[in-house]
């Protein structure tokens, strides 16, 4: 009976957890296998039959006493508690995104585009193509939109109208070829996007500081 309460509880090379949390249950059925086999010894000793009623009422109590905990469930995995969830205030995200380079990129931009448009005070078609062409890459730098998916839009929106106005300039100031109006739409388009990104911003941060 012992033996069919260890095997019941092996799990693979390893009895399960209910049978490792109990020793002072599993400790009379080891002493009820002691106390059998030397009671085999002694009775083989003398050689008289032995009837070991004493054994076998401790083998039966040892027995119940290991049995009368149930079964435990196979365990399912632990698995951490769900984590809560991660409340970000947009106006802090963007004041940092300000103090972290994003408002020297937004000038940037906006001092290369003025470029553009000193040629166009100024009437000089080659100055405006040349501020075009040094436009265009200071547009393509890698930097991360702004953490907010409003200002992200207007300001990926101006960068967008900005390039196709300033890629359309150079071949119509410098070479002459027609660009059906695209270059003064989308640099209008463009600069108009600039200034709600700058106005968001703004309100953004002092929001933040408020």
């Amino acid at each position: 009976g012992t033996a069919a309460i260890w095997l019941s509880r092996l799990d693979g090379y390893q009895v399960d957890s209910v049978l490792a949390t109990r020793p002072l249950q599993v400790l009379p059925v080891f002493g009820t296998l002691v106390a059998l086999a030397g009671g085999w010894v002694a009775a083989r000793a003398v050689r008289k039959p032995a009837a070991p009623w004493g054994l076998m009422a401790i083998a039966v109590v040892s027995v119940a006493v290991a049995a009368w905990w149930p079964k435990a469930e196979r365990a399912a995995p632990i698995r951490p508690p769900a984590a809560a969830a991660v409340v970000i205030n947009t106006d802090d995200a963007v004041n940092t995104w300000i103090h972290g380079g994003g408002w020297d990129r937004f000038v940037t931009v906006l001092q290369a585009n003025d470029k553009v448009y000193a040629g166009v005070r100024a009437e000089d078609p080659e100055a405006i193509w040349r501020g075009c062409e040094a436009l265009i890459p200071v547009l393509r730098q890698e930097f991360p939109a702004p953490p907010d998916a409003k200002i992200a839009e207007a300001w990926q929106e101006a960068l967008r109208a900005l390039e196709s106005g300033a890629t359309a300039c150079v071949p119509f100031f410098r070479d002459g070829k027609p660009d059906g109006g695209t270059t003064g739409r989308e640099l209008k388009k463009g600069l108009d996007q600039l200034k709600i990104v700058q106005q968001a911003l703004l309100e953004a941060q002092q929001r933040a500081i408020s």
